[in-house]
């Protein structure tokens, strides 16, 4: 009902259609068949159309039993199912049609839903002159001269759009309805043609309703169709029959691979026993491992700040032996320097000698005590001038440092 609730309002209150059912597709058929002369109101039964308005005809929209058991099937409803479910549903439309007969007009679903030109032309008129009314655009009527819109929502573009998708789904909807399977077709008319009561019940359905008679029986080439699908449906059980035979030799195969899977599986569970038990002993070493890493890492420790001492220690006796090395290169300089003082010095004093022995044979009265007195002193003066040569004591070059700084100072 909410499709047709979206239906235009047009026309005068004297051209009310009323539409009892909720039928998928409907409205937009409606529409195209009525135009815009009539106010279409929508109504959820034929009670409900029948006291709204005590004058206006009503539509009454009708599922034939071939259309209606077809849909069933598809939805998966047992075949019983479905036909009672018909049975009952339009046995209790005709009940509350029978008390209408003058206003009530039904009308076959699919006929309303087919269009083309059949709709549009002598139908259409049969239906116009069996509802009372004037079928085309509003102008047709007397008093027509406005069109109100029914709907609530004031977005014109969002209600274009939502009929546009309800003539899509409607359109989708009897495109699967033409196209509903042979076999469905064929099993909904023997079922059909099996209960006296649902026969009885169609031929009252179809006095009363307008339009053509639907058919009972499918087409012939349905029937060959389902034909063909029986034939099918009787060779699968063999087919069947041949895969179960596969599928018992492949369960067999599967079976022994399953006992073998069950010795590998037992094999694998205790290596995986054996597994582990192992790997308790690994993480006891690990940790033994562990700990004596720890320990090496502290004995590490200790060793690299025992290293740093020793390199600083290292360092500053290798300055310590630096200063040395200059202080003793410095030292031997200057010893140097001195050694050639006392060798000025010690040849001065053999000149001196020689000045002496010059003397001393010029002077040959000289007395013996003072050559010897002389000789001594030469002879100390020789071990003095050695033993300073031989010294490096800084008390013992002290003389020749003095005279080097008197030497120098001259």
């Amino acid at each position: 009902m909410a499709n047709l609730a979206r239906i235009a309002t047009v026309g005068s209150g004297a051209q009310l259609l009323l539409v009892a059912g909720d039928v998928p597709g409907l409205p937009e058929a409606l529409r195209a068949l009525v135009g815009q002369a009539l106010t279409l109101t929508p109504c959820d039964t034929v009670a409900a159309a029948l006291a709204h308005d005590t004058q206006a005809p009503v539509l009454v929209p009708v599922q034939m039993p071939l259309g209606y058991l077809q849909a069933a099937f598809r939805q998966g409803t047992p075949p019983g199912a479905a036909l009672a479910g018909w049975r009952d549903t339009h046995a209790a439309l005709l009940r509350d049609c029978r008390r209408a007969r003058r206003r009530v007009v039904m009308v076959d679903v699919a006929t309303l839903l087919a269009g083309g030109t059949y709709l549009s032309g002598v139908f259409a008129d049969a239906l116009a002159q069996r509802l009372g009314v004037v079928f085309g655009p509003a102008g047709t009527v007397p008093g027509a001269d406005h069109v109100t819109d029914t709907d609530t929502d004031t977005d014109t573009d969002t209600d274009t759009d939502t009929d546009t998708d309800t003539g899509a789904q409607s359109m989708a909807e009897g495109a699967a309805i033409a196209g509903l399977s042979s076999l469905h077709a064929t099993v909904a008319a023997a079922l059909l043609a099996t209960d006296a009561q649902a026969l009885t019940l169609l031929d009252e359905l179809e006095a009363m309703c307008l339009g053509p008679v639907s058919p009972r029986l499918p087409d012939p080439q349905m029937i060959v169709a389902a034909a063909q699908v029986v034939d099918r449906l009787t060779e699968e059980p063999r087919l069947l029959h041949d895969s179960l035979a596969q599928t018992r030799a492949e369960v067999d195969s599967l079976t022994g691979e399953r006992g073998l899977l069950r010795d590998s599986l037992a094999q694998v569970q205790g290596d995986v026993d054996r597994l582990a038990k192992e790997r308790g002993l690994l993480r006891e070493s690990l940790t033994q491992a562990q700990a004596e890493v720890d320990r090496l890492a502290e004995e590490r420790g200790l060793l690299r700040e025992n290293l740093a001492q020793l390199l600083a220690e290292t360092e500053r006796l290798q300055e310590a032996q630096a200063a040395g090395a200059r202080q003793i290169l410095h030292d031997s300089q200057a010893a140097r320097a001195e050694s050639a003082l006392l060798n000025a010095r010690v040849a001065a004093l053999r000149r001196q000698l020689e000045d002496a022995q010059v003397q001393h044979d010029a002077r040959a009265a000289v007395s013996g005590a003072q050559i010897l007195r002389l000789s001594a002193e030469l002879q100390a003066t020789r071990d003095h001038v050695a033993r300073i040569h031989a010294s490096s004591s800084w008390r013992v070059t002290r003389p020749m440092r003095a005279v080097r700084r008197r030497l120098g100072r001259s």
